[in-house]
């Protein structure tokens, strides 16, 4: 999971990768971020982009995602990462599209970027065993993550909330000792990305798994984890990574 990220780079910077303009209209969007992130706040802005009317907007909306139906908030569960396969508390495979927490932002197509320059990890084997590390480029250059996006409205007040998406590791996150990786995207991919209300819930996995892209990783500790949960050595032999299986 990713429940930290820091975002530390400048709005010119986000935008050349758009080939266009940035447009935002939020005054606590500032020239240049500093920002660290963390989802388990649950009402903490970040930056992401989104289409609105065909241009690229950039907007501050809360990490953490609330559906339209949840009966508060901050919603109560852990909401600040989707993973786009998983198998349930009874024990059943699920894809994203088919949890009630992400089904209607899924369905309806409220996709978004967020943009990173390093995701907090913690690491419970490998090289980086019983350690939080941070994960970034080597040259520290932004990176985008996708994600979804939904509105919750409560006494006439409208909260912007959103998620990042996540799936198998990274080979580079998991020799570090994480067993799951952001969904990474190439540039190809941004505006289809963000503008895909065309597909159906199974084309709109096999895209984003498609455009899914790896980076030249590096990683460094940042505090040591007070317990380690490392995995059954089961886990490990057949854990999925990047799509292939180890074993």
């Amino acid at each position: 999971m990713c429940a930290t990220f820091e975002i530390k780079t400048t709005l010119d910077n986000i935008a050349k990768h758009f080939g266009n303009p940035l447009k935002t209209q939020d005054p606590l969007i500032t020239p240049t971020l500093d920002l660290t992130v963390k989802g388990f706040m649950k009402t903490q802005q970040a930056p992401l982009i989104y289409l609105n009317n065909g241009e690229y907007q950039l907007v501050n909306m809360a990490f953490s995602l609330c559906p339209s139906w949840a009966k508060v908030y901050p919603f109560t569960a852990s909401t600040y990462n989707a993973r786009l396969e998983r198998i349930n508390q009874n024990g059943n495979h699920e894809y994203i599209y088919q949890v009630p927490t992400w089904k209607q932002a899924w369905k309806n197509a409220t996709t978004c970027l967020v943009p990173m320059t390093g995701a907090i990890e913690s690491c419970h084997y490998g090289k980086q065993k019983g350690h939080v590390v941070r994960f970034h480029q080597l040259d520290n250059e932004v990176f985008f993550v996708a994600g979804l996006y939904s509105n919750y409205t409560e006494a006439n007040q409208t909260y912007a909330t959103f998620t990042i998406l996540t799936d198998t590791p990274y080979p580079y996150f998991h020799e570090q000792g994480h067993d799951r990786g952001i969904v990474v995207l190439k540039p190809s991919a941004y505006q289809d990305w963000l503008h895909n209300p065309h597909l159906t819930n199974e084309q709109r996995l096999a895209f984003v798994r498609e455009a899914r892209c790896d980076l030249p990783w590096n990683c460094e500790p940042i505090r040591s984890i007070k317990k380690i949960y490392p995995p059954r050595e089961l886990e490990l032999e057949t854990m999925d990574v990047w799509g292939q299986k180890i074993k």
